[in-house]
C-alpha cells in the first residue's frame, strides 16, 4: 500500500467513523470510553491517522456498524486497498471532500482529482463542475491542481457543448500546461484540437490535434494514438489537404483494427475516410470504406456516424445517377442527424438535400430550417450558404425584400468567418462596408 492510498484510506474510514458515531448520536470522549482516547478519535475522524486493525474493530463493535466491520477484517488481512473502498463509494467520497469546512491538504486535493476523473468519464458533467469549483477556490493559479481543475472544467463544457466556457478554461489550463503529466497535456492538446475544429478554427484545431498526436505516440498510448491521428485526419480534410488527411487516416484506421480499440472510435476513423475517399474522387474505396463504416457504426451504436456515412452514399449514388437508392440515402441519413440531435449535422444534412429536392418550396424550406439551426452559432459558413440559397429562391419567386434580407445574412456571416479566421479583420472594421447585419 503506497503512502497515498494509505491516506486516501484514512480519509475514507475517519469519515465513516464519523458518520457512525454522529447516528449514534454519541460525543467522540463516549465513543473513546475503554478504547483510547477523545484526541484519538478526533485523529482519526479528522482522516490524519489509519487507524489499527483491532481499533477499528472495537470502534466499529460500539457502533454496531457492518461496513466498518468489514473495512476492519480487510485492514487486518492486508487485502484493504483503495480500489475496494472506492468502487461503487463515489458518493461517499464526494460528501467527504463537501463536508470538509477546513484547510484542505494534499489528500484532499488527490481525492478531488481522483473523483473528477471518475465523474468525467461518466460524462456526469456537473458534478465534475463542482468539484473543480471547488478545486479552484482552496488553490491559487500556477499550482498543479488549479491546472487539472481547468482542464476539468473546460473538458466538462465541452461535452455540454458550452464552447466558450470550455474555451476559456482549457486556455487556462494550457498555460499552465507544464504542469500536468504528459498524459494528461496529450488530453488537453486533443480536446483543444476538437474545440478549434468545432468552432471552425481550422489552423489552431490542426496544430493542437498534431501536438496530442506527438504525445500520444512517444507515450505509446495507441488508442489516444488513433483518436489523435482521427481528429488531425478530420481537419486536414476540412482544410482542403485531402492527400495528407487521407495518410493520416489511414494510419489511424490501421491502429484501431490492429489494436483493437473502442467501435465507436473505428466507426469515427472509417466514416471519415469514406468522405476523403469520396472527396479524392476515388470511388471504388468510397464504396468498399463505405460498407465497412456502416458496419463498424451499427455495431458501435453511433448515430453520427451512420449519419456521415448515408451522406456519402447518397452523395456517390447521386453522382452515379442511381436516383431510387440516392433518395433512399436521403431519408435515412436525414432521419439520422435529427435523431443524433445534432445541429451543426443537421443543418449539413438540410443543406446537402437541397440540390436534389425537386420542389421549390421544399428547397427553401430545407434552406430555412438550416438557417435557423445555424443561428447565432459558430457555424459561419453552413448560415450563410443556408441563407444565400434561402435568397436566391426568393429571388426566383420573386421576393426581392425577402431575397435582400437573407443575402445581407449571407453576406454578414462570410464576413464573421473571415473577421475570425483571417489577417484582415482589422481592414473590415476599418471599411465603410456597413454594419452589422441581424440576421
Amino acid at each position: 500500500m503506497t503512502d497515498v492510498e494509505r491516506e486516501l484510506l484514512a480519509l475514507v474510514i475517519g469519515h465513516r467513523i464519523r458518520m457512525a458515531r454522529v447516528e449514534q448520536n454519541l460525543s467522540q470522549g463516549e465513543l473513546a470510553a475503554g478504547i483510547g482516547s477523545q484526541s484519538m478519535i478526533s485523529l482519526l475522524e479528522s482522516g490524519r491517522q489509519l487507524p489499527y486493525p483491532e481499533v477499528l474493530r472495537l470502534i466499529a463493535q460500539r457502533l454496531q456498524n457492518e461496513p466498518l466491520q468489514q473495512l476492519a477484517d480487510l485492514l487486518d488481512n492486508g487485502q484493504l486497498t483503495w480500489d475496494t473502498v472506492s468502487v461503487t463509494n463515489e458518493d461517499l467520497l464526494l460528501d467527504i471532500l463537501l463536508a470538509h469546512r477546513g484547510r484542505w491538504y494534499d489528500i484532499h486535493y488527490r481525492l478531488a482529482i481522483r473523483l473528477c476523473e471518475y465523474f468525467y468519464m461518466r460524462e456526469d458533467t456537473k458534478t465534475v463542475q463542482n468539484l473543480c469549483q471547488l478545486l479552484v477556490e482552496h488553490t491559487e493559479e500556477g499550482d498543479a491542481f488549479y491546472c487539472l481543475a481547468c482542464f476539468y472544467l473546460g473538458s466538462s463544457a465541452l461535452l455540454e457543448m458550452d464552447l466558450s466556457q470550455a474555451e476559456q478554461w482549457l486556455r487556462r489550463a494550457e498555460e499552465q500546461a507544464h504542469t500536468l503529466d504528459e498524459g494528461l497535456r496529450g488530453r488537453l492538446w486533443y480536446n483543444l484540437g476538437y474545440l478549434y475544429t468545432t468552432t471552425d478554427v481550422q489552423g489552431v484545431a490542426a496544430w493542437h490535434a498534431n501536438q496530442a498526436v506527438e504525445q500520444f505516440r512517444r507515450l505509446q498510448d495507441f488508442p489516444r494514438y488513433a483518436r489523435s491521428l482521427a481528429l488531425l485526419g478530420a481537419i486536414q480534410g476540412r482544410i482542403g489537404r485531402i492527400e495528407d488527411a487521407k495518410r493520416t487516416l489511414q494510419l489511424a484506421h490501421e491502429i484501431v483494427v490492429k489494436w483493437g480499440t473502442d467501435y465507436r472510435d473505428r466507426a469515427r476513423v472509417e466514416a471519415s475516410l469514406t468522405i476523403i475517399y469520396y472527396l479524392s474522387d476515388d470511388l471504388d474505396a468510397a464504396t468498399r470504406m463505405i460498407e465497412q463504416a456502416a458496419e463498424s457504426a451499427r455495431e458501435a451504436g453511433d448515430t453520427i456516424a451512420q449519419t456521415i456515412v448515408g451522406q456519402v452514399t447518397f452523395m456517390l449514388f447521386t453522382r452515379l445517377h442511381r436516383r431510387g437508392e440516392a433518395e433512399q440515402a436521403l431519408e435515412q441519413f436525414l432521419s439520422g442527424a435529427y435523431q443524433s440531435g445534432d445541429s451543426p449535422l443537421i443543418a449539413y444534412s438540410e443543406l446537402l438535400s437541397i440540390g436534389y429536392l425537386p420542389a421549390r418550396q421544399d428547397q427553401l424550406d430545407a434552406a430555412l430550417r438550416a438557417f435557423r439551426l445555424t443561428l447565432n452559432s459558430v457555424s459561419h459558413i453552413e448560415h450563410a450558404l443556408a441563407a444565400e440559397c434561402a435568397a436566391s429562391i426568393y429571388d426566383d419567386l420573386g421576393e426581392e425584400k425577402k431575397a435582400k434580407h437573407y443575402y445581407l445574412a449571407a453576406l454578414s456571416s462570410y464576413r464573421a468567418y473571415v473577421d475570425k479566421n483571417s489577417m484582415f479583420s482589422h481592414l473590415i472594421r476599418m471599411l465603410p462596408i456597413g454594419g452589422e447585419h441581424e440576421s
